[in-house]
């Protein structure tokens, strides 16, 4: 027990196994999807997994499959806790906090910037940082990049937005 503890997630692979619903002798089944064949028969032969089960229709994509670096643009030790929510949350933290001048891409602010093609992965990245824009930038090195300067102030706990379909309490 606890064997995986301590490995970061860029140590790890991690699919869903495509599936569609489906009645078997007047059960409802979930059945495996041809697609993933690929997935395990991979495993089998130790070769690389390629892109099958890193998505799935309608589903926004796991945190675990979002590699994320920090950019600190004179944070002042902030960029520090921004990595650490996002290990924390599952996200692959494995390139850590790059300085601003090192990283390969000028953007100003407290930003959530993602390269095109790649916004779904943005928003769920702002799920934890809902005080950050969200801002597509081309010619950025990675598909999502969390840039913190002095003024990032995180959300107080509880302080995000409630989602559309909540109805508070006393209504």
């Amino acid at each position: 027990m606890g064997q995986l503890r301590g490995i970061s997630t860029g140590a790890a692979k991690f699919r869903a196994v495509p599936g569609y619903g489906a009645y078997e002798g007047g059960l409802a089944v979930i059945k495996m999807d041809p697609s993933a064949d690929q997935i395990f028969r991979a495993i089998r032969q130790g070769k690389p997994l390629g892109d099958a089960g890193t998505q799935l229709v309608n589903t926004p994509p796991s945190e675990a499959n979002i590699t994320v670096p920090v950019v600190d643009h004179g944070s002042g030790g902030k960029a520090n806790g921004v990595e650490q929510i996002l290990a924390d949350a599952g996200f692959d933290v494995a390139p850590g906090v790059v300085t601003f001048e090192a990283y390969g891409a000028t953007v100003n602010g407290g930003v959530i910037a993602y390269a095109p093609g790649h916004q779904v992965e943005a928003e769920v990245v702002k799920k934890y940082f809902p005080t950050l824009e969200v801002k597509e930038v081309k010619g950025l090195p990675d598909d999502v990049a969390v840039f913190v300067n002095s003024t990032y102030e995180p959300a107080p706990i509880g302080g995000g937005a409630a989602p559309s379909d909540c109805v508070p309490a006393n209504a």
